[in-house]
């Protein structure tokens, strides 16, 4: 998403060095490209720690892209906010272009494939642009969002622990919109959604940063 105001700090680095330390291995068993999921709630960090990952890939000599779930929303982020107001039954899994987003990531797994044209949303403009994205010599991908543990052909699916309690705060301090007693709904209607998610993953990062991988991990 252009536009978006992203600021990685120390405990986004922390946990994507954690996290490197089991990915740079489990990726390095794969001779075929390999994708990786970071999913939790809306402020939760999902989008440092995915910067973070893909960052230090890149930085050890692995081509890495990241792609956001933001991107894939049917109706740009300013005016979907402004539906949300008058009708927040419309918060549902349905309003992201899933089925698209699961398309591209099946299409990076297929090694011939070069690139992939995605939607971009330019948040500021309020609309959604479309951008190609180049997958020469890209050996990992990066699905970072809200709802991407239900996502398939995933190697390896991360989720962070952090509920909309501890999330809006921080979603407040990213400053993407003036916040209220509203966005705090909203935040809890995303919670019921994703708060079974977690069992889909490899995966969990705990609210103090603590990594555990799950039984399906092993």
């Amino acid at each position: 998403m252009l536009g978006e105001r992203l600021i990685l700090n120390n405990t986004h680095k922390k946990i994507a060095k954690n996290l490197f330390k089991i990915l740079i291995v489990e990726s390095q068993k794969h001779k075929e490209r390999y994708s990786i999921s970071i999913a939790g709630e809306s402020g939760s960090g999902k989008s440092g720690v995915a910067h973070a990952i893909t960052n230090l890939m890149n930085e050890y000599g692995i081509k890495t892209r990241l792609i956001q779930q933001d991107d894939y929303f049917f109706i740009p982020p300013k005016t979907n906010f402004r539906i949300r107001r008058e009708d927040i039954s419309i918060i549902k899994m349905s309003e992201v272009n899933l089925e698209l987003l699961q398309e591209h990531i099946n299409k990076f797994k297929k090694s011939k494939s070069k690139k992939i044209k995605k939607p971009l949303v330019v948040f500021d403009e309020d609309e959604i642009r479309e951008e190609t994205i180049s997958l020469e010599s890209v050996k990992i991908l990066v699905v970072e969002g809200t709802y991407v543990s239900v996502l398939e052909n995933i190697d390896k699916k991360i989720f962070l622990a952090k509920d909309y309690k501890d999330t809006f705060n921080a979603r407040r301090s990213r400053n993407r919109e003036e916040l209220d007693l509203f966005d705090e709904k909203i935040l809890r209607a995303e919670h019921k959604i994703v708060k079974n998610h977690a069992n889909l993953n490899d995966i969990i990062v705990k609210k103090d940063s603590k990594i555990i991988l799950t039984k399906s991990s092993h």
